[in-house]
């Protein structure tokens, strides 16, 4: 199942003043419906899909913070680079380190906030931070052919929640290429504000 990706993110400046502060966090938690109440009834079960999830406010704070990280906190691969942030993830199971920042637990409180999205005692404690260029992406891991299911459309700011068959039967990748062509087989197109057979050109993301 490919992911269309229209998200968008230009640098925020480092000497942006007028940030989030961070002592103001409870002020920006979830204060809407369940996460149920976005389930993407086209896509396999289940998919949840939340446009603007983030505010403007939070996103030019998370930019801000991921371009000042040091930079060999950033790993390069093959068609991307990524953080890493809360440990490594072993052969069976994640090896701590403890190194999550005050300003991902900010994004962490606000997901434990959406009803039905996390179980109190599953705090996600791992976060990848990928950045792609135009024309980057990733394929799938598959040991066998496959066949394509759909897509979904990730506009900015927007939240994606993958469980159950979606998430353990269904392979997932993004098509490396500069530009994505809104079709019938977006599986949130309704939702979201595009149109069939409208164009979108991929920025950093």
């Amino acid at each position: 199942m490919d992911e269309a990706e229209e998200n968008g993110k230009e640098r925020s400046s480092k000497d942006d003043t007028s940030k989030v502060s961070l002592t103001s966090q409870s002020t920006y938690l979830w204060n809407g419906p369940s996460a149920n109440q976005f389930i993407v009834s086209k896509a396999p079960p289940t998919i949840r899909y939340i446009q603007n999830f983030i505010t403007p406010e939070e996103e030019q704070l998370f930019l801000s913070e991921i371009y000042s990280a040091p930079k060999p906190k950033w790993q390069q691969l093959l068609n991307r680079r990524l953080q890493n942030w809360g440990g490594i993830v072993g052969r069976k199971s994640l090896i701590p380190d403890d190194n999550i920042p005050e300003w991902l637990n900010f994004l962490i409180n606000k997901l434990m906030s959406l009803p039905d999205a996390f179980p109190s005692e599953h705090r996600p404690n791992h976060v990848l931070i990928n950045e792609y260029q135009p024309g980057q992406g990733i394929m799938k891991c598959a040991k066998k052919e496959s066949r394509y299911a759909g897509s979904m459309l990730l506009e900015r700011r927007s939240l994606l929640l993958v469980s159950d068959e979606a998430y353990t039967y269904y392979l997932h990748e993004i098509d490396e290429r500069s530009s994505d062509e809104v079709t019938e087989d977006v599986f949130n197109q309704n939702v979201s504000n595009v149109e069939i057979g409208q164009r979108i050109d991929r920025q950093l993301r």
